[in-house]
């Protein structure tokens, strides 16, 4: 990913302020240069059923359409992947790179005791900057005094430059990362935090479609946004996307959302309102006995369940009742798996012969602390002996 997100950085860089000639492709290619920059597309993971009724994760445009994708995976979604997703925001212009993505810096050595260190690793880019400046900034530490300087310097600490990472020493950064900030996903007033190594932009692409590729994985240019936590979001959440200020296209115009996705149709400089989705309820996947299930052993007195979402550990042990026939039993206790997504509930007592059991989950919440919308409910009946 460093090299491919090294040079569309470069390419996004000298395109927005006119130092090199990247090609803008106008009318065949689906973008539109002139006016402000429009979300076209948004392609997201959503959960839906398949023809057993078994939910399957799969890719959907849950904003804007495109002719080679069929009419069921263009729709606004209220059950959004919780887990694993990542979010492609398709626009109909390039963007400004340098308000997107920032490049890797090293550890410079000034002395046996003193070194030249860029607090977070890494460095904006100011507008302006060219690929000669990235290298003069990336070359030895002994020429980097001579070389980095003036208002287009980067990878500094105060007003020493420190050099931008270039172990393969071709000029220019071996890494890029997404700028914390300028692109956030926000679900019921929460933030999702994003895997800004894993996010990035991607100032390549357009309308059409290269062969052997989908839409879905292709339309350009665009932000791909990825969460943390292997791609985890809140459950049950309204969300949407909000931007700097200075995520801007070249001209400075401020990106906004047009209804349906349609680059015909005018939207305000700043307003994304128009795409909105909401994320997938806490639910239980599996479990162990079946829900159902008939003839389950009597002993060990084990109860597993397997959800869609971790969960914060302090609502387990009083998220859950258990009644035999029609007797309640509060001598099972709680275990949270470390990967948070399964409880089990053991008793050292056995089951009753031939009876139902029924255990009810109640105010479990996940890690983003939103709860699940009502109780969940899982049934079996115990062994004759």
């Amino acid at each position: 990913m460093a090299n491919r997100n090294r040079s569309m950085l470069a390419c996004a860089i000298a395109a927005s302020l006119g130092a090199v000639a990247c090609d803008v492709p106008e009318s065949p290619t689906g973008l539109h240069p002139e006016g402000p920059p429009k979300i076209q597309q948004v392609v997201m993971k959503e959960l839906a059923p398949d023809a057993t009724g078994t939910l399957r994760s799969g890719l959907i445009l849950a904003f804007g359409s495109h002719e080679l994708v069929v009419d069921t995976k263009e729709h606004p979604t209220t059950n959004a992947a919780a887990n694993d997703q990542t979010i492609r925001v398709v626009f109909d212009e390039i963007l400004v790179g340098n308000a997107l993505e920032e490049i890797a810096c090293r550890t410079r050595m000034l002395s046996d005791t003193e070194a030249c260190v860029v607090p977070t690793g890494f460095s904006r880019v100011p507008l302006g900057t060219t690929p000669d400046d990235i290298a003069d900034c990336a070359a030895p530490n002994d020429l980097l005094d001579g070389l980095c300087g003036g208002d287009h310097a980067v990878c500094l600490e105060g007003d020493t430059p420190c050099g931008v990472l270039d172990e393969d020493e071709n000029g220019s950064a071996d890494n890029t990362r997404m700028i914390a900030g300028q692109v956030r996903i926000v679900c019921g007033g929460t933030e999702v935090p994003l895997n800004l190594e894993q996010s990035f932009w991607q100032p390549a692409g357009n309308q059409q479609v290269p062969a052997g590729a989908t839409a879905e994985s292709s339309l350009g240019p665009a932000l791909i946004l990825r969460p943390l936590n292997d791609g985890r979001m809140p459950t049950n959440s309204d969300c949407n996307l909000a931007f700097a200020n200075d995520v801007t296209d070249k001209h400075g115009i401020r990106i906004c959302a047009p209804a349906g996705g349609d680059p015909t149709v005018d939207c305000d400089p700043g307003n994304v309102s128009a795409f909105t989705f909401k994320t997938e309820v806490i639910r239980m996947t599996s479990s162990s006995p079946d829900n159902n299930g008939t003839g389950v052993p009597r002993s060990p007195a084990t109860i597993s369940t397997f959800w869609n979402a971790p969960f914060a550990p302090t609502t387990v042990p009083t998220s859950f009742t258990v009644v035999e026939g029609t007797t309640p039993r509060t001598d099972f206790t709680a275990a949270l798996s470390p990967a948070g997504n399964s409880i089990t509930l053991t008793s050292t007592t056995p089951f009753a012969a031939s009876t139902t059991v029924t255990v009810t989950f109640t105010s479990l919440t996940d890690t983003f602390g939103k709860p699940m919308p009502g109780p969940v409910t899982l049934s079996f009946m115990t062994a004759a002996n």
